[in-house]
């Protein structure tokens, strides 16, 4: 079921307590919940990402006419036709080689260490082109020993309808390479996150400049000719630079 919506609840049930036990009745009897908050105005953001992770769907944003095109149809395409299910992440640091780590962004998505291999404890859809990045802030340890740590893949494969589990080992490879060294893919979620992160004006956002930012952005927009919101990211940083 997808739902597009302006997103402001002035008809029927309000209560987001109700509404989230009616989606989560939705998704025991296989009804994926997806919602679209179309337009800005008076949008309740909050409510509609949380009752699509309680409905086991996705939550889309048109913030304008221009975004309703391609890009928007191929997500719902993505939706309706899934190779992945109950899609799960865990990366687990080894202390011996990290201090401290931090992940950016996913609070809401979190899920306990326990619940990985919990089958019962459901999780992300994902459809075959899509892919999904995590940003994490690494303390090494020069003296320690051993690898960075594992990161952990596990999924219901639809085709087969059986579970998937795959796990690489995170290589300590010694100095960090420059982020202007990275994979183009890598480069474009480390700048919208540290754009996120200057925003929200935490630690390591107040120790980037918004210049830095603003040249990292029109250098990706060379390496992703095609993707409309490179461009629009190098317009955002723009307009919060001249607002600061």
């Amino acid at each position: 079921m997808i739902l597009l919506t302006d997103g402001i609840a002035n008809l029927g049930t309000a209560v987001p307590e109700q509404l989230m036990t009616l989606v989560e009745g939705m998704r025991e009897e296989g009804v994926a919940f997806d919602a679209c908050g179309v337009g800005v105005e008076g949008l309740n953001d909050d409510i509609l990402e949380a009752l699509t992770r309680k409905g086991d769907g996705r939550y889309y944003l048109l913030g304008s006419t221009e975004e309703s095109g391609a890009d928007f149809a191929k997500q719902v395409a993505g939706a309706l036709r899934p190779a992945a299910q109950n899609v799960k992440v865990q990366v687990l640091w080894n202390p011996e080689r990290v201090g401290k780590w931090r992940l950016y962004g996913f609070e809401k998505h979190e899920l306990k260490k326990e619940d990985f291999r919990n089958d019962a404890v459901d999780a992300a859809e994902m459809a075959a082109e899509e892919e999904g990045v995590a940003l994490y802030h690494v303390e090494v340890k020069p003296d320690g020993e051993g690898p960075l740590g594992v990161a952990r893949v596990r999924f219901l494969d639809v085709a087969n309808n059986e579970m998937v589990e795959r796990e690489w080992e995170i290589v300590y490879q010694g100095e960090a390479p420059n982020l202007s060294e990275a994979d183009s893919k890598v480069r474009l979620a480390s700048v919208a996150g540290l754009v996120a992160e200057k925003l929200a004006r935490s630690p390591i956002g107040e120790r980037v400049e918004w210049d830095e930012l603003l040249d990292d952005a029109r250098q990706l927009k060379g390496l992703f000719p095609k993707e409309k919101r490179v461009g629009e990211l190098e317009v955002m940083i723009e307009k919060a630079k001249q607002l600061e």
